[in-house]
């Protein structure tokens, strides 16, 4: 919960959301888990395998990237299945204790899953939303290229966390330092052992390592694609780490040689002094704060201490002090690291009450058609706040609005900005759409599309008819039909929201403002004979 790339994002005020990233797949993999060791039992497992498929169903509900968790789920089940065949079929030429399970119940367990998902995301979204869930990853290789197919510029390529991490960066953004990262790394390696059988002695499982090294190779490339994408290898590393600690505490609790004794405690001890002496300065900050700590951190503080005074209890009643004692400093090593690297943050929250005093009076005191236009990184917030419509969002963001309202923030012509939001909030995307009036007059030249409305958007309805019919040929029905989208009689009431940190990311909205098309001349130029202004036309502005 506390690990860098978690925490910072997921407090209170803040406008991220990524637990509802990581919070279907821990469940989707819970219950998979629970079905796979319920095999004996075919109903109760099939039941689990119900759950998680309800699961992922509910998962594009809570965010567009939910396909990675099906892919992640769905390649772990196949390769389980083709492992389980080989394994079955070939038990005896293999010497090793092999934990293996029955194909006959894993194949219904693994269908279940696969197909019933995704009937259910067709169902309840359309099949599109799958289709383009199972194409998805196509798409996310290229999320960064400068302009994509559809001629308008891409947002993402200026998204702060879309940038490209280093590989230092994604080791400590993940838990929080290298050591902890280590660790985790190590566990999901080891995860195949498993040491449970008391009696049966040590066994190999090799479904643990399998889909927790599925799970982080899959949420690493990720992560190479941006750091927003660092916390979802928070959950297989942490995952790795208890299989980890588990794996040495059921060491510890076995074994009293000379080896746990003179190795392992004392290694224990230098590593929670040196964990202790690297976190204490950053815990002080959060009990006596000198920047904004987010309240969950004392209640995670307050749980840690209740935890620490009840194991104390436990120890002191117990015979095996010095196992306890171990185990203890072990748990507080690898918690106190993440904790400390999370907070105190040194950026003040988002949403403040002066917020709330002026996103208040636009909910309460203006129409229910009330239009809000901003840049697109608060569009969430006042969608919320005032439960009014929103021109740009992060929904949105990489859509041709990030031209439209940069280029309403940029330009010197005011009325060409009142155009623009005039047309966005009573319209949206109807004037420039794909298939729309505009877009199939100039065969889906974006860069003319874009020209045209930059020549009649700041101009009078009666103007800007006068030079869709006589400059530009179109015919009277088209242009009165493109008008009511650019100069609407009756336009939706907006307001304009800026904030003092637009000036600090002025740089990227004018980016997109003044952004050049640089598109070539058209067969569509040569046939009206346009003047030389309008070959080669840029959207750059000059003056």
């Amino acid at each position: 919960m506390f690990a860098p790339a978690f925490c910072i994002t997921s407090a209170i005020n803040f406008a991220d959301t990524p637990i509802f990233e990581i919070l279907p797949i821990l469940y989707i993999v819970w219950f998979i888990m629970e079905a796979l060791h319920n095999q004996k039992n075919l109903k109760l497992s099939l039941l689990y395998a119900l759950l998680a498929t309800f699961i992922m169903a509910l998962a594009p509900w809570m965010w567009t990237g939910w396909w990675y968790g099906y892919y992640i789920v769905t390649v772990f089940l196949i390769l389980y299945l083709i492992y389980t065949f080989l394994v079955s079929r070939y038990r005896d030429k293999i010497p090793l204790p092999l934990v293996v399970d029955d194909v006959k119940t894993l194949l219904p367990i693994a269908a279940t899953f696969i197909l019933g998902s995704a009937l259910l995301i067709s169902l309840l979204y359309g099949v599109d939303t799958f289709i383009n869930g199972i194409l998805s990853p196509f798409e996310f290789i290229k999320i960064k290229e400068a302009t994509k197919t559809t001629g308008w510029p891409n947002v993402y390529t200026t998204v702060a966390e879309l940038q490209t991490p280093t590989l230092l960066e994604i080791v400590n953004g993940a838990l929080g330092n290298t050591f902890l990262f280590i660790l985790g790394v190590l566990g999901i390696l080891t995860s195949f052992i498993s040491i449970r059988y008391e009696k049966e002695g040590m066994k190999i499982d090799l479904k643990y390592a399998l889909l927790l090294t599925i799970w982080l190779v899959v949420t690493f490339y990720a992560a190479t694609k941006g750091a927003r994408f660092i916390s979802l290898m928070v959950p297989p590393l942490c995952i790795g780490i208890g299989i980890l600690v588990g794996q040495l505490v059921n060491v510890i609790k076995r074994r009293d040689d000379e080896l746990i004794k003179w190795i392992l405690y004392p290694t224990v001890v230098i590593l929670f002094l040196y964990t202790f002496y690297k976190a204490l300065p950053k815990i002080l900050k959060i009990i006596l704060p000198t920047t904004y700590v987010p309240v969950v951190a004392y209640g995670f503080l307050l749980v840690l201490l209740i935890l620490a005074l009840y194991k104390l209890v436990d120890i002191v009643v117990s015979r095996d002090k010095v196992k306890k004692i171990v185990i203890l400093l072990l748990a507080l090593s690898l918690v106190l690291p993440p904790l400390a690297s999370a907070v105190p943050f040194y950026t003040v929250p988002t949403f403040n009450n002066g917020w709330k005093v002026g996103l208040d009076w636009i909910k309460e005191e203006t129409p229910n058609n009330t239009v809000i236009t901003c840049w697109w990184d608060n569009g969430h917030i006042y969608a919320w706040a005032t439960r009014k419509m929103i021109t740009f969002d992060g929904g949105s963001q990489n859509s041709p609005r990030a031209y439209w309202v940069g280029r309403a923030f940029a330009t010197s012509d005011e009325n060409l900005s009142v155009g623009i939001v005039r047309m966005l909030a009573t319209s949206g995307d109807k004037a420039f759409e794909r298939g729309g009036i505009l877009m199939n007059y100039t065969d889906n030249n974006v860069s003319m599309t874009v020209k045209i409305l930059n020549e009649i958007l700041p101009i009078s309805r009666s103007e800007a008819f006068r030079v869709l019919t006589e400059k530009y040929h179109l015919s009277d029905e088209d242009a009165k039909t493109l008008l009511n989208y650019t100069h609407p009689e009756h336009p939706n009431p907006d307001y304009l929201i800026t904030y003092n940190r637009m000036t600090d990311i002025a740089p990227v909205w004018s980016m997109f403002g003044f952004w050049d098309f640089g598109f070539e001349l058209t067969s569509f130029q040569r046939v009206f004979n346009l003047p030389a202004e309008y070959k080669g036309a840029s959207s750059k502005e000059t003056g």
